[in-house]
């Protein structure tokens, strides 16, 4: 997940929390003060926490499934020089 992806979910979070709520403009609240109220966290943690968490569920199945093959195959040999 890249930073911009990080930018985004925890924007879209932040934005559906302040409609939950009813927070228009005049009203200033933080985003962390809008988490503790929702006693939640950053989106973006929990989607890399699930990552990680399906990273070590696919690592401990067996060298042989799909899945294990995928995660670790490396590509043999060059590509062609241009465009593809």
């Amino acid at each position: 997940m890249t930073q911009g992806n990080k930018k985004t979910l925890d924007t879209f979070q932040t934005k559906c929390l302040r409609r939950i709520y009813k927070l228009i403009w005049p009203n200033v609240v933080s985003n962390r003060e809008l988490l503790s109220r929702s006693n939640g966290r950053e989106i973006s943690k929990d989607v890399l926490k699930r990552t990680w968490d399906w990273l070590g569920h696919i690592l401990r199945r067996d060298k042989d499934d799909h899945c294990q093959v995928v995660i670790t195959w490396a590509p043999e040999g060059k590509r062609k020089i241009g465009r593809p």
